[in-house]
């Protein structure tokens, strides 16, 4: 009883917290010189010549809820990837791996140390990153969690994804699932996205693919793939959360999709407009319970941890100025269209006191600015101006991050008789190129526009700032001085 053995876990990575829990000793002769067999913890059930997965992981809860009490417990140092422990005479040990801070996730470990044939005492290594022996094989010890976030319906511009006013925004997620085994008592797979102030979230939008096939959610919220439930969501305030059932999952990680539009509240410039999905999973399957609380997304700690990944949308502004043509003295109440380069309208929008107008409406491209209505004792400006919204470009900041536009659509309410901008379903304004699906969408028109304050400011800055101003102001002549 006085051999020593070393037991050793090896590839261990994310700089976890070891700890060996002994759960069986060697029972000896008199003379302590002959070994009998083992002693269980009270409450261990171990098979000894094929110790199972689940029957490892049972014992790892009872642990961890105080029904099983270990004879000893130690905690094990890791250097090089490697956790080592002396054993001294035979022994069996439950390593459990928590904390790790690449968010990986550590299944219970089985380490024993016991004589051979020859009489000696022997181990053997453990790899923190194989597959269990027997019981579930296909399960490993560690695994290591991730998400991974995509948007499309943007325009590229230096690296920064770019869109405008009324544009719908497709997002995906991927994940790789955490592995746990059948007796883990915690077996969270949950996620949860909520937008940021700018963007409008669709739950209906929402679809989840799982092996090859789309699953249909119902009214109350079940995501169901053909007779297997795999989930269930809820649509939590601009967003929603989304709690998987992992037993269902069958060890395949399902992907999700949604769509969220751009709205009027969009942050103009540098800052950007956030979307960040959260993934919580466990840590610790042997320590606290799956969560599936849908009116709450998890807090960390109990086992439960999370990934995230976020992606930014960027949007600009475009603006200008209007004077008189002789004393550069500003005019107000110009109206303008703003046009895409295929001439298509895309806003209407009117000068201020300090005769300044912005849009909102664009993303990085090319524009083109036309006065529709010229101010009272001024002859119309029939020339197009043309100005470039991208990153480079947007030097600008201003203290105006959006203006006021009402949507109709009655054409009969339409600004000046202005031509279709987009689409109305639920409220939401939709961009012309965005048109939601649906019976129940309608044109949209410009009823109108609430001209800037009078006290909108404008000044010079970096790359990036969000607003493009006109170089040059754009003139009118007093009716009379032609």
């Amino acid at each position: 009883k006085d051999d020593t053995a070393q037991l050793k876990i090896t590839n261990i990575e994310g700089g976890p917290t070891v700890t060996l829990y002994k759960i069986g000793e060697g029972v000896y002769n008199t003379n302590g010189d002959s070994f009998i067999n083992f002693k269980y913890a009270e409450g261990v059930s171990l098979t000894e010549t094929g110790p199972t997965s689940q029957e490892i992981t049972t014992i790892a809860n009872g642990i961890n809820t105080g029904k099983i009490k270990p004879f000893s417990t130690e905690n094990v140092s890791i250097s090089n990837g490697t956790a080592t422990y002396n054993a001294r005479g035979a022994s069996v040990y439950i390593a459990l791996l928590t904390g790790a801070t690449d968010g990986r996730t550590y299944n219970p470990i089985l380490l024993a140390a016991s004589y051979n044939g020859e009489g000696n005492l022997v181990t053997k290594n453990i790899d923190s990153k194989s597959n269990y022996l027997y019981g579930q094989t296909s399960v490993a010890k560690s695994s290591l969690p991730s998400i991974t976030k995509k948007v499309t319906g943007t325009i590229d511009d230096v690296n920064k994804k770019t869109t405008s006013l009324g544009s719908v925004l497709s997002y995906s997620l991927t994940f790789e699932l955490p592995s746990y085994t059948k007796e883990a008592v915690n077996k969270t797979v949950y996620v949860s996205d909520n937008m940021s102030e700018g963007l409008t979230f669709n739950f209906n939008s929402l679809t989840v693919e799982w092996k090859g096939k789309m699953a249909n959610i119902t009214e109350d919220g079940s995501v169901m793939v053909e007779n297997t439930k795999i989930g269930i969501a809820k649509e939590v305030n601009n967003g929603f959360n989304l709690s998987f059932i992992y037993d269902s999952l069958e060890s395949i990680s399902p992907n999700i999709s949604y769509k969220a539009v751009v709205n009027n509240k969009a942050i103009v410039g540098e800052e950007g407009n956030p979307n960040k999905a959260e993934f919580f999973y466990s840590n610790n399957p042997t320590k606290g319970n799956t969560y599936d609380n849908l009116d709450k997304k998890p807090d960390k700690g109990n086992g439960i941890t999370s990934k995230e990944d976020s992606k930014i949308v960027y949007t600009y502004q475009i603006a200008f100025r209007k004077v008189d043509s002789v004393s550069k003295t500003p005019l107000i109440g110009a109206i303008f269209g703003v046009y895409d380069t295929s001439n298509k309208l895309i806003d209407i929008v009117t000068t201020n006191k300090n005769g300044y107008a912005i849009s909102t409406q664009v993303s990085s491209g090319k524009y083109k600015i036309k006065e529709l209505k010229a101010p009272k004792g001024y002859s119309l400006n029939t020339e197009t101006y043309e100005i470039t919204a991208n990153w480079v470009t947007a030097t600008v900041k201003t203290s105006a991050n959006s203006k006021s536009t009402t949507y109709t659509s009655d054409k009969n309410k339409a600004t000046d008789n202005s031509e279709q901008v987009g689409w109305l379903k639920n409220g939401i304004f939709y961009s012309i190129d965005s048109r939601p699906t649906g019976n129940d969408v309608k044109e949209a028109y410009i009823e109108s526009t609430k001209a800037l304050t009078d006290g909108t400011t404008f000044s010079k800055s970096n790359e990036g700032s969000g607003t493009v101003l006109l170089e040059t102001d754009i003139p009118n002549t007093k009716l009379g001085e032609l």
